[in-house]
């Protein structure tokens, strides 16, 4: 092959350049001589091929992959931080998820659909972008992984890698013509299961989002867009399920009405704050308060092996959690009311039936997920819900400035 590589090379003259050519061995321990047009080429560990670093160490030869893709997408990170893609006091997470949809994403997983990765690789490109998304959402790192993707409307970096290359696949087999299409064809055809091969894992990703099998699709090849949006709506119904699952799991999401929430589809919580400064901030404490990420006494309780208090500082009644601070403390009684005024008044212009307004507010589970998520209430229409959102967005930021003064006061 070497020979054919310098033949053709000397017939349409030009020049190979010894000293950026290398020979990766695979599969063989023992030294070995290449030449090419008498010269010796050097043998490596590990080389870079159509921008791919390969090495014949690891399981699929593409241990340093990950690490060079993550590189790359910090990297331009770090260069759009001077158009507002940071956490806080940066732009509205709905418009940095749709710049790193375009700028980051590619950069992420470029190349990623033509190798096959490890689960480490996979670990730890999943784990970079989550951290992303929190900074994005000004979330901390203890945030439920299922609820910063479904916030954001942003789906796993796993998923954004199994589109592309089932994508490719598709590419494939629409050109019978090509050396790929033959390559497949024996593939699929002579490897087992526990085969490396790239089209084995095709075919295990062909079963795992349920489309049709790869005989199926060899013989009856469909065609450019119908297959990109079928493989779209099977990877996006197949994590949209699994995340749902996940979130249904955590006790702290209880008052957020996932159900709604698909890919492409931010929440409300962003959605509803446009690109005003202050509407941001507030958002962001919000969305703390509705992943109980928020933290207050009973948090710091759990963190400190209970050797702190977890007695509310303000009132001194009663364990201060998300409840207790959103609806019970009586030292932000002043604070609240306002607020719940006009909620209730929104809410019975809604309903139009002032015992069911009052059945709501009654309950502090009820009043709590009309503050936190009004999205849950079915009696609200999509029309209005940005309202609640605002009044709900402005109670939550005036209760933690009050909280943050009064304690401030007795330290």
């Amino acid at each position: 092959m070497l020979d054919i590589q310098g033949d053709y090379a000397n017939k349409e003259h030009y020049c190979i350049s010894k000293t950026k050519s290398s020979v990766v061995q695979f599969n063989d321990k023992q030294p070995r001589k290449f030449t090419m047009n008498s010269e010796e080429i050097p043998t490596s560990q590990s080389a870079v091929h159509l921008g791919i670093e390969r090495d014949n160490s690891s399981k699929f030869g593409t241990k340093n992959v990950s690490n060079a893709r993550i590189s790359a997408a910090r990297k331009a990170t770090y260069a759009l931080m001077g158009a507002g893609l940071h956490g806080l006091n940066g732009l509205n997470p709905t418009v940095s998820i749709h710049i790193i949809r375009i700028f980051i994403i590619p950069r992420l997983i470029h190349g990623l659909e033509v190798v096959r990765l490890m689960i480490s690789d996979i670990k730890a490109l999943s784990s970079y972008f989550k951290q992303l998304l929190k900074r994005i959402q000004h979330l901390p790192e203890r945030t439920a992984d299922s609820a910063t993707y479904l916030l954001s409307g942003q789906m796993p970096i796993e998923a954004e890698i199994d589109k592309r290359t089932l994508t490719l696949f598709g590419n494939i087999i629409r050109n019978p013509n090509t050396v790929e299409f033959k390559l497949a064809q024996r593939q699929l055809a002579i490897k087992d299961r526990n085969s490396k091969s790239w089209f084995t894992y095709v075919q295990q990703l062909l079963e795992k989002y349920n489309l049709p099998c790869s005989s199926v699709l060899l013989q009856e090849p469909p065609g450019k867009f119908s297959w990109k949006n079928l493989v779209y709506k099977a990877v996006k119904t197949y994590w949209t399920n699994k995340i749902h699952s996940d979130a249904r799991e955590k006790s702290s999401l209880q008052y957020i009405n996932f159900e709604q929430l698909t890919f492409d589809n931010p929440h409300l919580v962003w959605k509803s704050a446009k690109f005003e400064y202050f509407s941001i901030q507030r958002a962001g404490i919000k969305c703390r308060l509705m992943l109980d990420t928020y933290l207050l006494q009973i948090h710091k309780q759990k963190f400190n092996k209970y050797e702190v208090d977890s007695t509310c500082l303000l009132c001194q009644n009663g364990a201060e959690d998300r409840k207790h601070f959103l609806i019970q403390c009586v030292a932000l009684d002043s604070i609240r009311s306002p607020f719940l005024k006009t909620l209730h008044e929104k809410t019975t212009e809604v309903v139009k039936d002032v015992n069911l307004t009052d059945a709501i507010f009654e309950q502090s589970d009820k009043l709590l997920s009309l503050i936190l998520d009004c999205t849950g209430y079915q009696v609200i229409p999509p029309s209005r819900q940005e309202e609640f959102e605002a009044v709900s967005r402005g109670l939550c930021f005036a209760l933690h400035i009050a909280r943050s003064d009064r304690i401030k006061s007795l330290q």
